[in-house]
């Protein structure tokens, strides 16, 4: 394909590779060959997420012609650190144009001349002074490749101009990995001002597998960690699908396990099956979503207070972070 990025936003030339990158949008390993101008493509943070192997740059000589080479040509840099946006951008890797700044000069200055002549003397040239702030910008981390992140994406739909990025963890739902997972990216980061993130968030669940069963093994070790690292956490006792069934009706039954969580879910939420595919539309969800946050506070309220937050079975602190994205 021809100048992929031709009339298409940067975003949405990333989307189209991502389809062909994700095994289940391309079950099939169908391939894109393509050429483009647009280096946010190679960024770490690009839902492309191009790998050295699968990029080559061109470089035109002298004579005109035009010489192709691979990424894999240049070593990576030890500490595994390396951006390749921002390398390539800084002509590490060639395949820059080449600036004649004379020429550019001297067309520029004719094009100023022409346009003094036109322009009124007394027009303003100053700019308003900048008055907004900019987007903070939001990592979630989550467990479950599902019921999760169909809902985080369509809540990314519907706050689509704010900056934020969902990162879907270990498929063992382990909320220790997830919380080091997640500060790991953070720091990774942190020192680059444009890619760094202002909040970071862990969604899991506390897991109950039978009635009356005690949190995950390791899950105050896990709130513990976030909490020293500056990570909010958002929890489901005993799993997401309580704060779904929340946007339907009340739930209150102690001792709520994940089975009967999925089972009660499957009769309110068109298109979600336990075992026959979690797949559902996030729209069906967005008209009650303000009444699950009343519910979900109920559920708080109605707790013993020597409780921690979410540690007794019903409970849910997701509407904390749709309160921190905005919604």
């Amino acid at each position: 394909m021809d100048e992929l990025d031709a009339r298409l936003h940067p975003r949405l030339a990333a989307k189209i590779v991502s389809l062909f990158q994700d095994g289940r949008s391309n079950p099939n390993g169908a391939q894109l060959l393509f050429n483009t101008h647009d280096a946010t493509l190679l960024a770490p943070t690009s839902d492309a997420r191009l790998r050295r192997d699968q990029v080559w740059l061109t470089d035109k000589g002298a004579d005109g012609g035009t010489s192709l080479t691979p990424l894999l040509d240049f070593r990576p840099r030890r500490d595994g650190a390396s951006n390749l946006e921002r390398g390539y951008l800084a002509g590490r890797y060639g395949g820059l144009p080449f600036f004649d700044e004379d020429l550019l000069s001297s067309l520029l200055s004719a094009v100023g001349a022409a346009s003094v002549k036109s322009r009124p003397s007394d027009r303003p040239l100053r700019r308003a002074r900048a008055t907004k702030a900019e987007k903070q910008r939001f990592l979630v981390y989550c467990e479950g490749a599902n019921t999760e992140e169909i809902y985080l994406r369509g809540i990314k739909r519907e706050l689509r101009d704010r900056p934020i990025d969902i990162v879907i963890g270990p498929a063992d739902g382990e909320p220790m990995t997830l919380v080091r997972d997640a500060i790991k990216h953070r720091d990774r980061v942190a020192k680059d001002s444009e890619e760094r993130f202002d909040h970071v968030w862990c969604l899991f669940d506390v897991e109950a597998p039978k009635p009356f069963s005690r949190p995950h093994g390791r899950l105050e070790e896990a709130v513990t960690a976030a909490g020293r690292a500056g990570i909010g956490c958002a929890l489901s006792n005993p799993c997401f699908e309580l704060w779904l069934i929340l946007h339907f009706q009340d739930c209150a039954v102690p001792g709520l396990t994940n089975d009967r969580a999925a089972e009660t879910l499957a009769r309110l939420l068109l298109g979600y099956h336990p075992k026959g595919g979690k797949r559902f539309e996030y729209s069906t969800l967005e008209a009650g979503r303000d009444l699950a946050g009343a519910r979900a506070r109920a559920l708080h309220a109605g707790h013993a207070r020597d409780h921690p937050e979410c540690r007794v079975n019903p409970c849910t602190s997701v509407p904390e972070l749709l309160a921190a994205l905005g919604l």
